[in-house]
């Protein structure tokens, strides 16, 4: 794209990148941060891949992102990709973490680092430091899906801590696709930074294909939801491990979801589910008044991208009978607009 090109790209994208100046789309961030400096009302920056052909690549164009930041006290929305080729390290992500304690205004952070492989556990030390004194973040979404060697359950501990005192918190937004260093002990931290989010509107976790999770990882997220009353919206993706002994837990919190209006399970893959797995979820959902749309599925394969996994048979233990129990549920459900379930293939 060239400069003219770019300068129409900015005009219709003023909350993006505000002002007269004009930047070439393959400059590096170096020279991007330089002119945006001026611009001390800026609402948002979004960097994400549809926006400009030149993301962050390194630990340098991050310290130069990061550094600029201390300029945007008004800086409400910060949205950054980081490709897969990219190069960045802990040492890079420190630097965004030093700048985000800066925004005390920022409302919204979406962080796609989606297949890097030069980071390690620690790298989110920085970033949930930073995170802490976000009190007025509302919407956070990470993406880390597939960087299987350093997301671990101190990952976990450090975005646990973070969150953990955001009370203006609407959504938040987590995909661990793949990432199979996750154990159980890793999901109690955040079951316990749940708690304290009061304000908490939408809950979307991706869990599929973390191998070494179990059900005690279901039980520690519905301990932490289940009292907040605000939920409107729960996704989650527990596909290609799970038995659904966890499940009663999991009924038990949606009881006290009185808002509820969304509800995505998905168990795609799940070994030894059984008709007590349906039933818990029933008795969870029949009381809700609220709810809008339901989205269950206990196939026997789960689907993530190019990826699938067939895993036959694995839902043979659900039989009509627990049907029933599901049927039964519906009844009350009065607002219902969309019903989408999926058994993989005929039950007993």
């Amino acid at each position: 794209m060239d400069e003219e090109g770019f300068s129409r790209h900015l005009a219709k994208r003023p909350a993006v990148f505000a002002g007269e100046s004009v930047v070439k789309m393959n400059e590096n961030m170096k020279k991007l941060t330089k002119i945006m400096k001026p611009l001390k009302r800026l609402r948002k920056i979004d960097l994400s891949p549809e926006n400009l052909d030149k993301r962050i690549q390194n630990d340098v164009d991050l310290k130069h992102f990061g550094e600029s930041l201390k300029h945007f006290r008004s800086l409400q929305d910060i949205d950054v990709y980081f490709p897969s080729e990219s190069k960045i390290t802990d040492e890079g992500l420190s630097y965004l973490g030093e700048g985000l304690k800066r925004l005390r205004h920022l409302k919204s952070i979406s962080l796609k680092c989606s297949g890097a492989q030069s980071l390690t556990s620690k790298c989110l030390n920085k970033i949930s430091k930073g995170l802490k004194r976000l009190r007025c973040l509302e919407s956070l979404n990470f993406d880390f899906g597939s960087c299987c060697e350093f997301i671990t359950d101190e990952y976990l501990k450090n975005i646990s801590h973070g969150i953990e005192e955001l009370s203006a918190l609407k959504s938040i937004k987590l995909n661990f696709y793949r990432c199979q260093s996750l154990t159980d002990s890793g999901s109690s931290n955040f079951g316990e930074a749940l708690k304290g989010l009061g304000s908490l509107e939408s809950l979307d976790f991706d869990f599929s294909g973390c191998s070494y999770l179990t059900d005690k990882c279901l039980k520690n997220i519905s301990q932490g939801i289940k009292e907040l009353s605000t939920l409107k919206s729960i996704k989650l993706n527990f596909s290609g491990g799970f038995t659904g002994s966890g499940s009663s837990n999991f009924g038990e919190a949606l009881k006290g979801l009185i808002s509820l209006e969304s509800l995505d399970f998905d168990f795609s893959g799940g070994r030894n589910l059984t008709d007590e797995c349906l039933k818990d979820i029933s008795l969870g959902i029949k009381e809700l008044s609220t709810l809008k749309s339901i989205k269950l599925n206990f196939s026997g394969s789960f689907h993530y991208g190019q990826w699938t996994s067939k895993l036959a048979g694995s839902y043979n233990k659900l039989t009509r009978s627990g049907s029933i129990n599901f049927g039964e549920a519906l009844k009350g459900l009065e607002s219902l607009e969309s019903l989408d379930f999926d058994f993989g293939g005929s039950m007993n």
